[in-house]
């Protein structure tokens, strides 16, 4: 449920965690505090020891994909405060308006094909027993052609748009945002699923009955968690995918 302007149970009120601070003196980064709630004085927002996957059923197919990390800890209220520690996540100036940053969402159209590029919303798909006419894995982007309506498509038209199209440019690391210079690195990710855009650079498609240009190399492309699950062998078929190194792009 989202409420537009919140109730009085979702204030939390920003306190020092040492004697050295005083309440109503600025908070810089890297200054550890603790949340007190705003409703209910003296209760504050506290995080278990315990990793939340192992009193539960990981097995469990009703589960979020996100339960199921190793790494996941429990949120709650109380009268034990967790100390946290204020982190810069990004700070963009007015000249920094037309610039493209990393989350904005955008679309992937190719002219040529006159397509846009989508893949499935559907993050658990293949926990399902899912399976494509195909036979290939499901999480693999592919090409949606615009409908033909006797005129050159227009891709700016909203009926040409699909939720599954929406991707956004990622940092390597999720714990700031910043705007993308040319040749740094970034990740894709695709929003509407959370899995991001990796290549398979150990399997180079035949293109010997195809028309392409000299020393070009094809690659296929999945959609993959930022991760292997706990029950995901290393040596799994899509498992190295999941390297890094494999999920890591350049604007150029």
């Amino acid at each position: 449920m989202c409420l537009e302007e919140g109730s009085s149970a979702s204030y939390l009120r920003v306190m020092p965690c040492y004697r050295a601070q005083t309440e109503g003196s600025a908070t810089y980064y890297t200054h550890s505090i603790v949340l007190e709630s705003g409703k209910y004085q003296g209760m504050h927002i506290h995080t278990s020891a315990v990793v939340y996957d192992k009193i539960i059923d990981t097995e469990d197919p009703l589960l979020p994909k996100c339960l199921r990390t190793g790494s996941t800890f429990e949120a709650n209220v109380s009268a034990h405060p967790s100390v946290f520690i204020v982190y810069k996540y990004g700070r963009f100036e007015e000249s920094d308006k037309p610039l493209l940053k990393t989350s904005n969402p955008f679309r992937l159209y190719h002219p040529q094909g006159e397509s846009f590029i989508l893949a499935s919303c559907d993050q658990q798909k293949d926990l399902r027993g899912a399976t494509r006419e195909d036979n290939v894995p499901l999480h693999i982007p592919y090409l949606k052609a615009m409908e033909d309506i006797g005129s050159d498509p227009d891709p700016s038209n909203p009926f040409n748009h699909n939720a599954k199209g929406v991707w956004c440019f990622e940092p390597l690391h999720r714990s700031t945002q910043q705007c993308i210079p040319w040749n740094s690195p970034i990740r894709v990710r695709h929003v509407p699923s959370g899995l991001y855009l990796a290549i398979d650079t150990s399997k180079p498609i035949d293109m010997t009955n195809r028309a392409t240009e000299a020393n070009e190399i094809w690659y296929t492309t999945y959609l993959v968690e930022d991760g292997m699950g706990p029950n995901q062998s290393e040596f799994a078929d899509i498992s190295f995918l999941s390297i890094p190194k494999n999920m890591i792009f350049y604007i150029s």
